[in-house]
């Protein structure tokens, strides 16, 4: 076979040159035209090269990605969406090369495990002869599943993250979750426990989480772990162990689960390092072990299951379990109870109301409110001054009452349901503390005194302060002055996110609710509101009165 030409002019010629040399080649009836064609090619080649190498300087030069620290690409990428992510190694050769080089970026990563449960009928959950990765996750099936799963991602991502500090997110919105795809992702995070330090999983099916533990095995880095369900209050999950076995935690310092999930056979019995626990529990012993396997606990929070009930009517609290817990719990910052009842709070309230405790709450249970027994029993260790509070709740139809110290010193809150007859009986209950201050939210102080309810003097009381969020709230204001004849100040304060816009007349009417004709305050403050119309009737109301700056005339 004949060689190719390779042309007459030297590759290493210039542009310039090769050209020059093309020209006197034309003219040159010697010259070969199969040499002459190869030499227009190569030179074509050639400027095609050069005219790349050219536009690509100038692409640099006038990028955004040249003018900007990696470091800023890096936080910009992080906040994507996986898929989005390694959507980036596909844009340019710059972004790949920087997405590579940067482990950083793969350190947070969300799994969205929505796939179909066994009762599913699509194509791939009916084909239930192939294994699990045939079904779901083979770039073939891929195109025809009709779920958001981004399981098929994570190994690469994985890999991708190199030796970084790992943060897992899980979702879940099944409500009869797949077990292998939790077995799967289990498998695979074995592989990254070493750097494993946040796993968070928000499901609807809590009973995977025992498979996801499982396929993962030890969890020696791990620092955060919490597990939301999305069917909470989980009164349709039994209570379940979280695994089946122990699993070392060691680095472990906060800690959520819900309701439904039992945590004393899945973890080892010593947890040293954890500092926030969150979780269920059925009965006094276990609460006692909690407090013994978790020597440097700051924060608990407990969900009191139905069988705390009933503790009356089964076996009595052992002397020796409640001294055991009551001194436990002389450690702890923080305490809150959920699902508190009327049944429950005696051994509840007995055993914690302690005043060594910063801060204890009491969440109570629909329909239930606190006996007067538990009230003093909780309120019984503080000494003047004192702050009783009352205000609604920004996540349900719950009122919160609070009793705290002015400087330091220990806070108790209890909270209900928003009825008024149960608001009023608790209220009834907090004021015989005699608190020198009161903080109301506008809501609950309508609420208090509606039908024209007339609760306890507060002799001792000389602040009073209103939360207002909306006009509505100050309208037709009960005569309580009798209530706090020693009142000295008082101060009405927006609660909402944006100034209330409140009348004059109306922050005159609160003036004049709570003191008496011919009264005189000390001081008058208003803030976080725009006042609308003229004050100057309202100055005169106490000695000092400061306003907003903000009027709106």
């Amino acid at each position: 076979m004949p060689a190719e030409p390779t042309g007459s002019i030297p590759a290493d010629s210039s542009v310039d040159r090769t050209l020059d040399q093309l020209r006197l080649a034309a003219r040159d009836a010697a010259h070969g035209s199969a040499e002459f064609e190869q030499d227009v090619s190569n030179l074509r080649s050639r400027i095609d090269n050069e005219l790349a190498r050219v536009s690509n300087a100038r692409n640099s030069a006038l990028s955004l990605q040249a003018r900007l620290p990696d470091e800023l690409w890096c936080l910009a990428w992080q906040d994507l969406p996986l898929i989005d992510r390694l959507a980036i190694l596909r844009v340019c050769r710059a972004w790949r090369t920087l997405a590579l080089r940067s482990p950083i970026i793969w350190s947070t990563l969300d799994v969205n495990l929505d796939l179909h449960h066994p009762d599913c009928h699509c194509e791939p959950c009916r084909d239930d002869r192939q294994d699990f990765r045939k079904r779901y996750l083979a770039m073939n099936a891929i195109a025809i599943r009709s779920t958001k799963t981004n399981l098929h991602l994570i190994p690469r991502a994985l890999f991708l993250g190199q030796n970084v500090p790992l943060t897992i997110h899980v979702s879940d919105i099944a409500s009869e979750s797949n077990d292998d795809s939790y077995e799967y992702l289990g498998q695979h995070l074995f592989l990254h426990t070493h750097r494993l330090r946040t796993l968070h999983l928000d499901l609807q099916d809590s009973w995977v989480v025992q498979q996801l533990l499982e396929a993962v095995g030890d969890l020696n880095a791990l620092q955060t772990f919490s597990v939301t369900c999305s069917g909470e209050p989980c009164n349709v999950h039994e209570p379940h162990q979280i695994a089946t076995r122990a699993i070392a935690c060691p680095r472990l310092q906060y800690l959520r689960l819900p309701k439904c999930l039992l945590w004393q056979q899945g973890f080892e019995d010593s947890m040293t390092a954890l500092r926030d626990l969150w979780c269920g529990v059925q009965s006094v012993s276990e609460i006692a072990f909690i407090l013994e396997a978790c020597v440097n606990l700051s924060y608990l929070t407990l969900d009191l299951h139905d069988e705390l009930d009933h503790l009356d009517e089964l076996v009595p609290i052992p002397a020796s379990l409640r001294l055991l817990v009551h001194e436990r719990a002389r450690t702890l910052k923080d305490i809150a109870f959920r699902g508190v009842t009327s049944r429950n709070e005696s051994d509840i309230v007995g055993i914690f109301a302690i005043a060594e405790i910063e801060t204890l709450s009491f969440i109570y249970d629909l329909h239930h409110a606190p006996t007067s027994q538990a009230v003093e029993q909780i309120t019984g260790r503080f000494q003047s001054p004192i702050v009783l509070s009352c205000t609604a709740s920004a996540k349900g139809p719950y009122h919160r009452i609070s009793l705290l110290a002015r400087t330091t010193g220990p806070t108790r809150a209890i909270s209900q349901k928003s009825d008024p007859l149960l608001l009023r009986q608790t209220w009834g209950y907090f004021s015989k503390c005699l608190p020198q201050g009161v903080v109301v939210a506008g809501s609950c102080w309508r609420a208090l005194h509606a039908d024209e309810w007339q609760g306890d003097p507060m002799p001792n009381t000389f602040m009073f302060s209103m939360l207002v969020s909306v006009v509505e709230e100050l309208a037709d204001l009960p005569l309580v002055h009798h209530h706090f004849p020693q009142l000295k100040l008082v101060c009405i304060r927006g609660s909402a996110a944006s100034e209330a816009i409140i009348p004059v007349e109306s922050i005159i009417a609160v003036v004049d609710s709570l003191v008496a004709p011919g009264s005189f305050l000390d001081s008058l403050l208003v803030q976080q509101i725009r006042i609308e119309g003229d004050d100057t009737a309202l100055r005169r109301k106490a000695g000092t009165v400061t306003l907003p700056t903000s009027l709106t005339t």
